[in-house]
């Protein structure tokens, strides 16, 4: 018998109480519900509990990537969050809804994932990682609300009363793609290098997207990859790091906000700045600046170039890994070089330049 509302109440773990009752809410008020037609103490579960999940798995760049249907300028979002009262998970919500323009993200996912990569890139992935680093204290705290308005959640235990008019379905969380569940819980060599791979599977399409860039900004992202294949085969950080990482991100800037009277334009921009995007986020991963990694935004730059059978590569590409690292009992030292994926594989020997 699934538990009361009493159970859920008294539930010692922080989790089981956000969870337990999060569920309940759903089965009340269904999966399409309106948030603005919900009483606040239940729209709060459910916005923050939702988004909470679905950025932690993806970062925010993958939370931009869909909907949230019933909630198109993300205004209950922000204000769910506030409600809470945990300030610096407010704030890291605020920071990132304030970088678009009027503080309110596009209608058009492709142009908010343009936007907060830009964003994200010029304060070093900041955004997600001052996000993920307060995700413990935030189920503390809402758990702490939810005891604190226990009144308001009287009879959820017992679906369909009082349901809520049903609109726009709110984005379930759904069932992630294994790899944006599975990628994380690689050992760490394992886990650059498979988001290095993805870096590299999405490069080519430079070509169509950018024919006549500038050979150094074509070079530059071509070598944080390079450098991060190096990393991962020699379980260590290779070469300067962060310059690396910072030249991927000027070009991205340049590809999205190309100055007054540039000769060469992207013909793609967006897939051109998440392309190099891509790059730079696997520095940042084994620099630890931040955690999200380059499988976002590959799938973002897949989506966009309307390529579903690289996707099946990179899927591909993930389901080995995983094996050979079960199988091998691989650990956070066991280096990884870019053959695992492709045993043909031969680094190129201009590739080189010292920071």
């Amino acid at each position: 018998m699934p538990d009361s509302l009493a159970d859920v109440l008294s539930a010692e773990v922080g989790f089981d109480v956000c969870n337990g009752l999060y569920s309940m809410l759903l089965a009340h008020h269904g999966e399409g519900f309106d948030p603005g037609s919900v009483p606040e103490e239940h729209r709060t579960v459910l916005l923050v509990w939702h988004t909470q999940r679905v950025i932690g798995n993806n970062g925010f760049n993958g939370f931009f990537a869909a909907d949230l249907p019933g909630d198109p300028d993300y205004r209950h979002m922000r204000a769910a969050y506030e409600a809470v009262d945990y300030e610096p998970a407010a704030a890291a919500v605020r920071r990132v809804l304030d970088a678009f323009p009027d503080g309110v993200p596009p209608a058009d996912p492709r142009a908010r994932v343009q936007i907060f990569g830009k964003a994200n890139h010029a304060v070093h992935g900041a955004f997600n990682r001052d996000f993920t680093k307060v995700q413990g204290a935030l189920t503390t705290a809402l758990a702490k609300y939810i005891r604190d308005n226990a009144g308001a959640y009287i009879g959820v235990d017992r679906p369909g009363e009082a349901r809520a008019p049903v609109a726009a379905p709110v984005r379930s969380a759904g069932k992630p793609d294994p790899a944006e569940v599975g990628a994380q819980h690689l050992p760490r060599w394992a886990q650059v290098a498979f988001h290095a791979r993805c870096a590299r599977q999405v490069f080519p399409l430079w070509e169509e997207a950018w024919p006549d860039a500038p050979g150094d900004y074509h070079d530059a992202v071509e070598q944080v990859i390079v450098i991060a294949e190096m990393s991962a085969a020699e379980a260590r950080p290779a070469g300067d790091l962060k310059a690396a990482g910072g030249h991927a991100r000027r070009v991205a800037e340049a590809a999205l906000t190309p100055e007054p009277g540039t000769r060469s334009v992207p013909a793609h921009p967006t897939r051109i700045g998440l392309i190099a995007a891509a790059a730079g986020s696997v520095a940042d991963l084994i620099t630890g600046e931040d955690d999200t990694g380059a499988y976002g935004f590959a799938k973002a730059v897949v989506e966009d170039a309307d390529r579903d059978d690289l996707m099946e590569d990179i899927q591909e590409d993930f389901q080995r890994i995983k094996l050979l690292a079960r199988e091998g009992n691989w650990n956070d030292k066991t280096p990884v070089p870019p053959d695992v994926f492709d045993p043909t594989y031969k680094p190129k020997k201009t590739w080189w330049k010292v920071w």
